[in-house]
């Protein structure tokens, strides 16, 4: 007898979705393929904590100047911003290792600050 199998129609969700696209075109098609995926299975998605980033914009174009990405049926628009952080690392325009840099040098400079508030032995402190 083969095993039932239970269909569960709540609970999904997407922690971290990273749609990727070639042309803006596709991205905002994927769009519309994410929102249909959440009016069947019901995921919550917080489209107000979503950002575009465009690696490398064409020759001159600001990517921020861009018409902000719809999605369609949920009233809400995602707009594009230079860098954006994903699972700790900085993803900018600029596809170097600069932008990721810079934000880990950052944290470095702020957990030295708190080192002497943890009163940590000198030998940790260096």
């Amino acid at each position: 007898m083969a095993p039932r199998v239970r269909h569960v129609r709540h609970g999904c969700f997407a922690d971290i979705l990273v749609l990727l696209a070639l042309e803006q075109n596709n991205l905002q098609a994927m769009l519309s393929v994410l929102q249909r995926v959440a009016t069947t299975w019901h995921p919550q998605v917080n489209y107000a904590k979503c950002e575009a980033v465009c690696m490398q914009p064409a020759a001159g174009g600001d990517a921020a100047a861009w018409p902000p990405l719809i999605v369609p049926a949920a009233s809400e628009a995602i707009a594009w911003v230079p860098q954006a952080c994903y699972l700790g690392f900085m993803t900018a325009e600029d596809p170097s290792w600069t932008p990721h840099l810079h934000r880990c040098l950052a944290t470095v400079g702020k957990a030295k600050e708190l080192l002497p508030a943890l009163h940590c032995p000198g030998s940790m402190r260096t």
